[in-house]
């Protein structure tokens, strides 16, 4: 746990993403707000992520933390193959993009130990035009008070989480899941790890099987019982088009 924390300071939850760049097997996109999709020369999604975000310069406010906005999504991890020269002796069978980036502006922010709501928004600013700061702080200024209209509305409350909701969850069992791997394979993968290290061309293996199941649930709902039942205090909930990534972690994820 970082700092002996039990649970994380802040919580966020960004919105209206104004680009999103996508990559798979050195193909880049880049997604805007409006609907445009351009094509970005084929590359390193590392070096077109790092391109991307020199061009905004955050200003740091104090009293806000550090994250204010800017990409959140995932590396995966294919995109070891842009570092290095390795064999494609795996199938991709789930065809998931390489990475995938959101960049929003627009972020709510919860002080888990103030017990306090934060609503951000960034201003993008054109130095070419000595007027686009007032421009600029003056449409921050309408989101932000959008923003505070939404949360002054009733919301609709969620379904508690009773156990006929978590019923799809508590059914799952060992048989319920498919492995990438079978007990044999994966003791000759440990095995083979360990000569590895010995033989110092390794001095770390972490060795991982990919578990699959159907669930007939929500993906949030699967995120909300996460949280309820899982004692890492690191959580993330990822809105990805079709695709949804839920995860928890002991450590914090950069």
């Amino acid at each position: 746990m970082e700092g002996g924390e039990k649970w994380a300071r802040y919580s966020f939850l960004g919105t209206d993403p104004f680009m999103v760049l996508t990559a798979k097997d050195g193909r880049l996109a880049l997604r805007h707000a409006d609907g445009r999709t351009g094509r970005l020369p084929p590359g390193n999604p590392l070096t077109a992520l790092r391109d991307l975000l020199a061009r905004f310069r955050p200003v740091a406010v104090p009293g806000l933390p550090r994250f204010q906005g800017g990409a959140v999504g995932y590396f995966g991890y294919d995109v070891v193959r842009h570092l290095e020269r390795l064999p494609r002796s795996t199938r991709d069978d789930l065809g998931l993009p390489d990475a995938v980036f959101l960049l929003t502006d627009n972020l709510l922010v919860f002080d888990n130990l103030r017990h306090r709501l934060l609503v951000i928004a960034n201003c993008h600013i054109d130095k070419t035009d000595p007027a686009a700061l007032d421009r600029a702080y003056d449409r921050a200024a309408v989101k932000i008070g959008m923003t505070l209209a939404k949360l002054g509305r009733p919301a609709r409350v969620p379904a508690p989480l009773t156990l006929p909701a978590l019923d799809p969850l508590l059914a799952l069992d060992e048989e319920g899941f498919t492995s990438s791997m079978d007990e044999n394979a994966f003791t000759q993968a440990v095995r083979r790890a360990k000569e590895y290290i010995a033989a110092g061309d390794a001095y770390q293996i972490v060795l991982s099987r990919r578990l699959d199941c159907r669930l007939e649930s929500d993906p949030f709902t699967l995120y909300r019982a996460l949280r309820t039942i899982n004692p890492s205090p690191y959580l993330f909930y990822l809105r990805l088009g079709q695709t949804t990534i839920v995860g928890s972690s002991p450590e914090v994820l950069v």
